[in-house]
C-alpha cells in the first residue's frame, strides 16, 4: 500500500510540478526503505523516482515558479546582509524577507540561503558572484 501511495503521490507533485513536494515523497520512501530493506518493489519504484526526479529536477524549478516578490529577493540573498538588514532597505519587516527567503528554499529545494543561492547559479537565475574586485588600501582623503 505505501508503494501505491509513494507512486501516486510523486507523479502528482510531478503532475503538479511541486518542486518541494516530489523530493519529500523520496524523502519518505527512503525513510520506509531504512526500516524494512527487503522491500523489493520499493526499493525499484523508489530507483524510478530517483531517476525520475533526477532528469526532472531542472523543469521543476526555475523563475517560473518563484513569485515577483521572490525573484527580487533572490539577488540579495547572495549578499552578506541580515534578513533585518534586507528589510530595513526594502522597506519590509525581517519577518516578511524571512517568509520570502524559506519559501525561496522551498521552490529551490534547498535547506538553507547558501544552498538557494547555489541553486539559482546552477539554474541560470543569478550570475556567479566574483567578488568585490582587487583588494584595496585604505581610501585617502
Amino acid at each position: 500500500m505505501a508503494v501505491r501511495a509513494s507512486d501516486k503521490l510523486f507523479r502528482a507533485c510531478l503532475a503538479l510540478a511541486d518542486p518541494a513536494g516530489a523530493p519529500n515523497v523520496v524523502s519518505e520512501a527512503e525513510a520506509i526503505v531504512r526500516r524494512r530493506p527487503a522491500l523489493g518493489i520499493l526499493n525499484a519504484a523508489l530507483e524510478e523516482m530517483r531517476q525520475t526526479l533526477s532528469d526532472a529536477s531542472t523543469t521543476l524549478v526555475g523563475s517560473s515558479a518563484l513569485s515577483a516578490a521572490e525573484l527580487r529577493l533572490l539577488p540579495i540573498l547572495s549578499t552578506p546582509l541580515t534578513f533585518k538588514e534586507i528589510g530595513d532597505r526594502r522597506f519590509l519587516s525581517r519577518h516578511t524577507v524571512k517568509t520570502q527567503a524559506i519559501s525561496i528554499y522551498g521552490k529551490l529545494v534547498s535547506s538553507s540561503r547558501s544552498e538557494a543561492v547555489q541553486r539559482a547559479i546552477e539554474l541560470g537565475l543569478l550570475e556567479p558572484f566574483s567578488g568585490f574586485g582587487p583588494a584595496r588600501g585604505p581610501v585617502a582623503d
